[in-house]
């Protein structure tokens, strides 16, 4: 009876950094794509923190400096004009809702991580 239930105790245990490394290629093929997920969330949450701290003319200036020497060798360059046109209308109201989308958005995948990774699926419908 000991046995069993100190096998349930470490069954519930959650896993070691090392142990999540080790196992089939499936398993760990599963484990990377997850932690990158959790990357590709962390990233949306700071940009999203990131758009909202940045002034506008900043954001234009940027893309300007970026896209001037397209636009000195050809001015009616297509994806140059349009960068800059999306640039102004982002840096006006399309600015908050990129935030307001990215960080939840980031947010709940991250906590989504983090218990995936844990082995804590009971947050997960």
């Amino acid at each position: 009876m000991r046995t069993t239930i100190r096998n349930l105790i470490r069954a519930r245990k959650t896993p070691n950094i090392r142990d999540l490394w080790i196992g089939p290629l499936l398993d760990r093929s599963f484990r990377v794509s997850i932690s990158l997920k959790g990357l590709h969330a962390l990233l949306e949450t700071i940009c999203a923190i990131a758009l909202l701290k940045i002034d506008p003319q900043t954001m234009n200036r940027f893309v300007l400096a970026v896209l001037h020497q397209e636009l000195s060798e050809d001015p009616q360059d297509f994806v140059a004009t349009h960068l800059i046109r999306a640039s102004q209308y982002f840096a006006g109201s399309g600015k908050y809702f990129a935030s307001l989308y990215l960080l939840p958005h980031g947010a709940v995948k991250l906590v989504l991580v983090v218990a995936l990774l844990r082995n804590n699926l009971g947050h997960i419908p």
